[in-house]
Parts: structure tokens; sequence; C-alpha cells
């Protein structure tokens, strides 16, 4: 129950963090960018086709060619007559006719001998448009030419005609065709004297296919692209939650949080924590994402493969953005640092969804491989299963291998690639967890959260912590002649103990191992070799030396989350939470979010996050370092009324902030204890003295009660002399074994 609890709280921290308070950003990311762009993608195949109403429309009267002229548009003021050299018979006659109309509605009527001159009085443009609204070549009549029969031919622009609407009367043939055919034919009719009215005509617009069957044709057109190439960039759309989610958790690594997180969570298991920060991590993006998951689901079954069932295709896409959300997890685990974390992890699927797309082909046995192992393939590779299908016109089957398509010849079943996603969302998580723990991890066996004495709350035996040089450089590096660094004592053979109560103070110069010991206590460090224990009554309490806490979280979140995390199902009330902020200097800043507070103030916030849930044990570490003396005074205060019901460990290297909060100090230099004791005591043992340094060879014997110390050279000896005598007596001895060689 207790990772449960865990998990819920932190998923609560992350929906209020990503969802709540980047709201803003997070919708874009996670429902409106991926909704468009899987619009977008799916409707752009009628880009590249001209927009239509196939069909069958209504008889309508031909509009007479007056009418259409004026109608024309795009500038296509000329008509032109081709007579190949026919004068004074009855074609020149037609064109005479006809020009008379076409200059009584104000467009030229021009007249040319040979039918190449079109060429250069209707010269047209690249996409196939002129000036001209028409031409008709006539090539004999019943008295000329070479048959004896009206022959002519009428001429329009190629860009006509790409467009039909059966339900208008505008269209491109019912004005620039109709019409001038009619006119031809009816002067044509008149050549002897007529004056009888020629019946109305009607015309009567089809296509050859239906609507429907014009959509099912792009759509089958459309499938081939999918197969070839556009399945990749449908992957693009659902990818979004690996960016944010593998920022979201490499952000929280690099400043700290997650390890904070575990190491003030109490858990019966190392392991416990973790799993909950991952699960939580998971849940809270997978309610996120879900909805657009769902719409887009929808998009691709209405806008592509509208003969399969709209329930595959929204569970294929759940799916597939649970499994893309564990492959973040493993993803993140590899990355220390925030910085292009989110990128890294998107560009290298989308770029296997590629090769996957256009590489091949494939047979089923590598189709199997590639799908269980990566996601991003697993999704194109359904994508074109899906469209196999669809491109014959035929609903998908999950338990069927899809229609032969070129050369793609793999047979594997539909639901196979399902299997794939729940392997994929079960598995990463948990390969995430291992990379994490190798890379980061800071488990030791032998650092417990109980201890075996009734006195203590942290015992110390033996401990040591070695720096040594990774694996990859002492056996690749050096190989090649570049010499791996050397292994660093950080903290050698330290043993100490702190009883209840008791506020104990690591004193020492930067570098002594004053927070290597610390780090190792809070559960952040391994151990090189000896023990830990501590008590782990309410989570261990732990106060870094760099302030660790989320941005978009108030005062009141901040201690409220470790309060739930560190005290499971003993959860503190409002007024108690606000209680410890009141008693931390915080009572003004309980509403005002973390980035607003100043440098002292988060210290004061990282205090109450410590103290929160009762923890037993608190480290702190560099409580007060670059704060002002006032808030320095402040935080001893805080610290002062706490001791008594806690066991603090506190490392500095400041004499009077040890003299004024410590009851015990331990001095640490270069990871060695050089003494330890009360204030009092060691102001008495090493508070005065003097060095003397003379040389090695000298036949002196130190006097009782000196204290042999580091040299400063290998030809010389230094001992510290407390000073029960004075200095003249050493003096003496020295002269009267005859060394004049003293410092």
């Amino acid at each position: 129950m207790a990772i449960l609890s865990q998990t819920w709280i932190l998923t609560k921290k992350t929906l209020l963090i990503v969802a709540w308070r980047q709201w803003f950003f997070t919708s874009v990311r996670a429902f409106w960018a991926p909704i468009i762009f899987m619009f977008f993608i799916t409707y752009a195949k009628n880009f590249f086709i001209p927009p239509s109403e196939y069909g069958i429309g209504n008889p309508t009267p031909i509009r007479s060619f007056s009418n259409a002229l004026h109608a024309a548009t795009g500038g296509r003021d000329k008509v032109v007559f081709v007579n190949n050299g026919h004068t004074g018979g009855d074609i020149e006659n037609v064109i005479s006719q006809l020009s008379t109309q076409v200059r009584d509605a104000g467009l030229q009527a021009i007249t040319v001998d040979q039918e190449v001159e079109l060429l250069t009085t209707c010269q047209s443009s690249l996409r196939g448009a002129s000036t001209c609204y028409g031409a008709a070549t006539f090539y004999s009549s019943p008295s000329e030419g070479d048959r004896p029969i009206w022959n002519y031919t009428m001429r329009a622009d190629g860009v006509l005609g790409t467009q039909v609407y059966v339900d208008q009367t505008n269209n491109e043939v019912e004005i620039y065709i109709l019409p001038f055919q009619r006119a031809i034919d009816e002067a044509i009719v008149k050549l002897n004297g007529s004056t009888r009215a020629i019946p109305a005509i009607d015309e009567f617009p089809y296509t050859e296919r239906t609507q429907k069957e014009r959509d099912e044709r792009i759509r089958q057109l459309y499938m081939g692209a999918l197969i070839n190439i556009m399945g990749a960039a449908l992957y693009i759309g659902v990818c979004g939650v690996t960016y944010q989610l593998t920022g979201q958790m490499a952000e929280e690594r690099e400043r700290g949080i997650s390890q904070l997180v575990e190491a003030m969570s109490p858990a019966k298991k190392p392991w416990h924590t973790q799993f909950a920060r991952l699960l939580a991590n998971h849940i809270a993006f997978d309610i996120i994402y879900f909805p657009s998951w769902v719409i887009m689901g929808l998009i691709v079954w209405a806008l592509a493969f509208r003969s399969s069932n709209v329930g595959i295709l929204i569970i294929f896409h759940i799916l597939a953005g649970l499994s893309l959300t564990s492959f973040s997890i493993f993803g993140a685990s590899f990355f220390r640092k925030a910085q292009l974390s989110g990128i890294t992890i998107v560009i290298i699927p989308i770029l296997l969804a590629i090769i996957a797309q256009v590489a091949g082909p494939f047979g089923t046995a590598a189709v199997y491989v590639l799908s269980l192992l990566f996601p991003s393939i697993n999704y194109v590779f359904f994508v074109i299963w899906v469209a196999r299908f669809e491109r014959e016109l035929k609903p998908s089957n999950l338990v069927h291998g899809a229609p032969d398509y070129q050369d793609h010849v793999w047979t594997t079943p539909g639901i196979v690639f399902w299997v794939f996603f729940i392997i994929q969302t079960l598995v990463y998580p948990f390969l995430g967890a291992l990379v994490e723990r190798w890379l980061y991890g800071t488990v030791s066996a032998d650092r417990k959260t109980i201890t075996d004495s009734p006195d203590h709350n942290i015992i110390l035996r033996d401990f040591s912590k070695h720096w040594t040089p990774s694996w990859f450089r002492k056996n690749v590096l050096a190989k090649i002649g570049i010499k791996p660094p050397e292994t660093v004592i950080a903290v050698d053979d330290f043993s100490i103990k702190a009883r209840k109560g008791q506020i104990m103070v690591l004193l020492g110069a930067n570098g002594s191992g004053k927070s290597t010991t610390l780090d190792a206590i809070a559960g952040l460090n391994t151990i090189t070799s000896g023990s830990i224990e501590i008590d782990g009554t309410g989570g261990l309490g732990l106060c870094p030396q760099k302030n660790v806490m989320w941005d978009e979280l108030t005062v009141y979140e901040h201690v409220r989350i470790f309060n739930q995390l560190k005290s499971i199902g003993k959860y503190d009330t409002k007024d108690t939470i606000e209680d410890l902020i009141r008693a931390c200097d915080l009572g003004h800043k309980i509403k005002a979010r973390s980035s607003t507070l100043s440098g002292g103030q988060k210290r004061k916030l990282q205090l109450a996050m410590m103290f929160t849930g009762g923890s037993k044990v608190c480290c702190v570490d560099e409580v007060s370092s670059g704060l002002d003396p006032l808030s320095r005074r402040k935080i001893w205060e805080i610290l002062l009324a706490e001791r008594g019901d806690r066991t603090f460990l506190l490392t500095t290297h400041f004499l009077d902030e040890a003299d004024v909060l410590a009851d015990y100090i331990a001095i640490l230099s270069r990871g060695i204890l050089k003494t330890k004791g009360t204030s009092v005591q060691l102001k008495h043992e090493v508070g005065a003295g003097y060095h003397v340094t003379y040389p090695r060879d000298a036949p002196v014997t130190p006097p009782l009660g000196a204290t042999k110390k580091p040299a400063p050279s290998a030809e010389t000896v230094k001992y510290w002399f407390p000073d029960a005598l004075p200095a003249t007596h050493y003096v003496e001895v020295l002269l009267s074994k005859g060394v004049n060689n003293y410092k």
C-alpha cells in the first residue's frame, strides 16, 4: 500500500506541474499540435487533387454564347478561328457570324490561316492557361475541303476542366465548351437563311464515378503513399510524449529532485520509491496524452482507414502511446542532463521509423524482431498492415496477414503488433529502472535504516568512500596510452556515533570529505567499505547543499508532498503543515512559488521539507553557506528549536557555526578523522599550542603530550605541542641536543 500511496502522490505532483501550472505549453504539445498534425497528414491526400463534386446532376439549358463570353474569367478576351485557307465559302460565313457575336460581347475575334499560329496567338503558361476563350479549327464543309461534311475541332486551355461540380452550372465545360459548340452549330444551321428557332438543348452533368467511388479511389492512392513513405509521417504525430516525458525526467535528475525524493522517502526495499516514481511519471503522462491518442485514432479512421473498424484504430493508438511512454522512461534513464535529452529520444525513433519505411523488403522474421524492439518501427509496420487492407477496400482483420503489396511480402497478423506494444509497455520501464540503477544508483547493502543501539540514531563503522576510475577509463583508455586518473580516497576508515537528540557537526575545509559522508548517510552515494546505520523513522530528513525544489510549486505544496511521501497513511493536517512553515519563518510565503523566493527563503523551505513527516534523523549540508548574517542566525534558531526531537548531522567549515550549533564536533581533514569531542573539550585540548619543525635525523625525543603532524617535506619532522609548558622549554631541549636548524 505504501508504494501505491507514493505513486498517487507523485502522480498528482506531476499533473499539478505539467498539466496545470504549465497548461498552455502542455496543451499545445499534448493535444493541439499532434491532433492538427495528424489531421493535416491524413487530409493531405486532398491537397493535390482538385476539389470536385462527383455523381449525377440535374438537366439545365445550355447558356447562350453571349452569356458564356461575358462569364469568361482569367483575362480570356480572344476567340480564335482557323480557316485552313478556306475563304469565300460556308466556312468563312460561319466564322463571320461567330466573330460578330464575339465582338458584340466586347472580345476580340481573330482569324488565322494555319493551326500552328495558335501557339503564338494563344500562348499558354506553364500551367496551361492563356488569354484565349477558345479556338475552333475548320477542316471542311459540304462544299469545301476533302470531305463533304462539316468537320471542325474545338480547343480550350489545358488548365480547364480539372474541376467539376455536378450540382452547379458554372463548371468550366459549361462556360467554355458547350456554349461555344452550340453557337457553331447554330451558325451552320443558319447558312441557308433558315429563321426557324432552334429548340433549347439541356446539358446533363454526370461523372464516370460517384462521389463515394471517387473518395475511395483517392484513398486507395493514398494507401500507396502510406505504405511507401507516409507511415513514418503518421508516427511523428504520436511521438510528442517521448520529448516531454524524457525532458521532464532528465530535468528532475539534473536538479537532484529524483535523488531527494528517493533519499527522503521511507521504503522497505530500495527499489520501492524508484518504482513509485517511474510509475507515477507513466500514469501522469498517460492521463495527459490519453485524449489526443483517442482523437488521433478517430482522425486516422475517418480520413484514411474508413474500411476498418474504428475501435481497431483507437485501441492501436492508445497502445502505441502507452508503449512510447514506457520507451521514454527507458530513454530518459541514460541522461543525467536535461539538455538535448528529449530531442535525442525523439530523433532516433523517427530515423528508425523512416528506415523501416524505405528499407527492405523485410521478411516476416525481421518484422517480428524489429517491431518487438522498437515502438516506432512497430507503429509504422502496423500502419502499413492496415494500409494494405485499405488499398483493397477491405476491413482489416487482426488475426490475418495483410494482402500482398509490391515487395511487402511479410504476413504478420495485426494482433502481433498489439502484443508487442503491450510487451514494450511492461518491459521498457523495468529496463529503464535497471539502467538508472546501473548509471546513477547509490544503493549499498551496508547502509541500513534501522540501528541496533537504543541510544544512537546514526552509527558509522569503518566507513570509507573511494572514487575509482570507470571501467572504460581503466580498460579502454589505458590500452591506447591515456593514463586513467588515480583512485581518490574521499573518506578513509571513519567511525562515529550520534546520540538521539544531538546535533553533530562535521567540521573541515573544502575537500575534507564532509559532504561525501553526508551523502552516503543519506543514500546518495554508495559505500566502498564499512557500514552505516540510521534511524529511518519518519523518513530521512535531508537538506542538500544545493536547493532542490520545483519552481512551479508553492511553499505549502512542497511541504505537503514530502509530508505525504514520508508519513505514509498518517498525513499531517493542513494546520500542522502551516504551523511548521511558520516555524521556519515562511508564514508570509505559504502560497508563493519557490521560484519567487530569495536564497535564504529557499534554504528555510528546504529545512521545512526536511522536518516534515517527523524525521528522526536530519542531514544538513552547509546550511548557511552564502547567506547573509541575519538569515544565518534565523536558520540557527530553527535548528536549535528542533534539537532534542531529532538527531542532526551538519556539515560546515565555519567555526562560529559549529560553536553555536554543535553538541559534538568531528573534525575531518582529507577524509581522515583528526579529532572529535564537544566544543569546550576541543578548545581545551587543541585550541592552543604551537608547531615545531626540525630535521628528521635530529637526536630529539618529543616531549610527552606532543602530537605528530604532516611534515612540510620528507626531510623534516613536525610536531604540535600543547601550551602546558612555555615555548622556551622546548627551545632549550633542541639547543641542548645540538639542533640549530629548527622552526
